[in-house]
């Protein structure tokens, strides 16, 4: 059932009144009613939350409620009249409603909002908030009327669905990603490598690390929109760390990166290890690596440093386009980020600048 049908569906049970007599306040002789009696005996019997404040009074305190307004909110009646009803208002009640309350009483105009508040135990509940103003026969201002409709699990299965929503784009979204890229490595590899069983050890471990990247993005809840950087290097780095200890280091601050950010970081890593393990630091036993991250303005750089590993002559330092080169390349410059190397003497250094939080 739409929403709309679901308040109004509540809407009339709230306003049953099948447990009203209407023979104790009609008389079937002449059928005379008793308009005041008939108001109190409606509010009282009827289950949805009333309320009667008086403007003429400092603050516009409560000087009625009803007894479905005592069982909504916890309160007893003589903790309610005399007060204003903002009292039922809490920490996450949104200003803005509150705002737009208001001013509709300013104006003495009938004004409906959304409004969380709490009931005296603390709990909080949304409700349907309807004021508006009762005149008097001349057309002066009387009173205002309010009223409660209880719609917690209304807006739950409203933000449920919304919920839903958001998390069937964003995996086609990140479904479409991983495809792209997908089609890169295996176009790219497929392209240098002549040996079927050397492509076929290659693209296993480039997708197993685009895996491993994608599986931080979705690792608590599908729709998170961040993955921290220390995780991240933990996770790609794992393999590595078992195999040569203290030889490979980490460090750097807290900081979060969005999904595409988190999908490219991981295959660089990847590339700068394993080129680290074949021909770098790595391949010796004296040799290295450093991984260093920090984070200036919307931007977080990371550095990867090697030491101790073969001397790297003139030649060997001019960087090689090969396939898994020319993929990070590609991917962090998508993402308006960059990627320096620098093939030292010493070692070989990088430096990775990626946005923290990508717009997708």
């Amino acid at each position: 059932m739409p929403l709309k049908g679901e308040i109004s569906a509540q809407a009339g049970r709230e306003f049953d009144t099948s447990r009203l007599d209407l023979r104790a306040i009609i008389d079937p002789r002449d059928l005379r009613v008793d308009p005041t009696r008939l108001f109190l005996e409606t509010t009282q019997q009827t289950r949805l939350a009333i309320c009667i404040s008086d403007p003429h009074q400092p603050d516009c305190p409560v000087v009625y409620v009803n007894q479905a307004f005592l069982d909504l909110t916890g309160y007893a009646r003589e903790e309610i009249v005399g007060r204003n009803c903002r009292f039922l208002q809490g920490a996450d009640t949104d200003p803005e409603q509150v705002r737009k309350l208001r001013e509709g009483i300013a104006a003495e105009r009938y004004t409906v909002v959304d409004l969380l508040n709490y009931r005296k135990d603390g709990i909080p509940f949304w409700n349907a908030v309807h004021v508006g103003p009762i005149y008097g026969e001349d057309g002066t201002l009387q009173y205002f009327y309010g009223s409660q409709w209880d719609i917690t699990d209304i807006v739950a299965e409203r933000r449920k669905a919304e919920t839903q929503r958001r998390i069937a784009a964003e995996l086609r979204h990140r479904t479409g990603n991983i495809f792209a890229v997908l089609n890169a490595i295996i176009g790219l590899t497929s392209r240098r490598e002549r040996d079927v069983s050397e492509f076929a050890d290659k693209l296993s471990e480039r997708v197993s690390a685009l895996a491993s990247a994608h599986r931080m993005t979705i690792m608590d809840e599908p729709d998170q929109e961040a993955v921290a950087i220390d995780d991240l290097v933990t996770g790609v780095m794992k393999p590595y760390r078992n195999r040569f200890a203290e030889r490979v280091t980490t460090s750097g601050p807290k900081i979060e990166l969005g999904p595409r950010s988190v999908t490219a970081l991981g295959l660089a890593l990847h590339e700068l290890a394993t080129n680290a393990v074949k021909y770098g630091a790595l391949s010796v036993d004296a040799g290295r690596v450093e991984i260093s991250w920090s984070r200036e303005d919307g931007d977080v750089t990371l550095v990867w440093q090697e030491q101790g590993g073969p001397t790297v002559s003139q030649e060997q330092s001019e960087p090689v386009k090969g396939n898994g080169t020319m993929l990070i390349d590609g991917m962090i410059a998508s993402l308006t980020g960059s990627i320096e190397r620098d093939f030292a003497a010493a070692g070989l250094q990088a430096k990775i600048t990626l946005p923290v939080h990508q717009p997708e």
